[in-house]
């Protein structure tokens, strides 16, 4: 019996799922001891990731090389959660983070760089519709709502590959519903419940761009399905 979990899984598919990697930078002996790490660091836990299905190995590790993504817990790029199939079966899942969205976007050549920024009241903050920019003025770096009122909302500004614009926006409506929707699910035990919930508003500025980044993707089956595989 192998001491490590999927060592069967890593052995079989080896060359294969090196031959997938998104470009030479792709280490697949690197990520696989990542993988099992986390594995290892899920053992004492009500799921040990080591009960998940071949299967959902072998896609999770397909899907990190398509992408160029990387459990390096350093790069904070990539995370790996486990759930529950139709079948009843554990699966693992790769999940994106927002820093691996980036990366996809970059990878991809989509994104030259992005931002998201909140906004707050007292802000000086224009669209202008006709180059789907914005003017964003502040007259104070203080976040006491005194001093530059409340969060109205955010948006996320991307330059695009071609040298254009594109901006996702979100409201403080649709920032809170998110905030709520992680308080109940994790009663309460979440970052947005927290003194980061300002931090957290950022992150799902960057997601709600991803959802465009991703969608200007001109890939192919494979990658498409690594995309859709990695949706949040």
């Amino acid at each position: 019996m192998n001491t490590i979990p999927f060592q069967h899984v890593f052995s079989q598919h080896f060359a294969y799922l090196s031959s997938q990697a998104f470009d030479s930078s792709f280490n697949l002996n690197e990520e696989i001891s990542y993988l099992n790490q986390i594995i290892f660091n899920s053992q004492s836990t009500t799921a040990p990731m080591s009960m998940a299905a071949d299967w959902s190995v072998f896609d999770l590790l397909l899907n990190l090389a398509r992408l160029g993504l990387s459990l390096n817990p350093e790069k904070k790029l990539a995370y790996v959660l486990p759930r529950y199939v139709e079948t009843g079966e554990m699966a693992l899942k790769l999940y994106p983070g927002y820093r691996g969205e980036i990366a996809i976007a970059t990878n991809f050549k989509i994104i030259q760089n992005t931002m998201s920024t909140l906004v707050y009241e007292k802000d000086q903050f224009k669209v202008q519709v006709a180059t789907n920019d914005v003017e964003h003025f502040v007259t104070s770096l203080s976040l006491d709502p005194n001093v530059r009122g409340v969060c109205s909302g955010g948006y996320c500004r991307s330059v695009l590959t071609d040298g254009s614009v594109h901006v996702a926006y979100m409201s403080i409506e649709e920032l809170d519903a998110i905030a709520q929707n992680q308080i109940e699910m994790n009663m309460g035990n979440t970052p947005w419940n927290s003194i980061w919930r300002s931090e957290m508003r950022r992150v799902a500025l960057y997601r709600r761009a991803a959802k465009d980044w991703r969608n200007m993707i001109t890939a192919s089956n494979e990658t498409k399905y690594a995309l859709l595989s990695t949706e949040y």
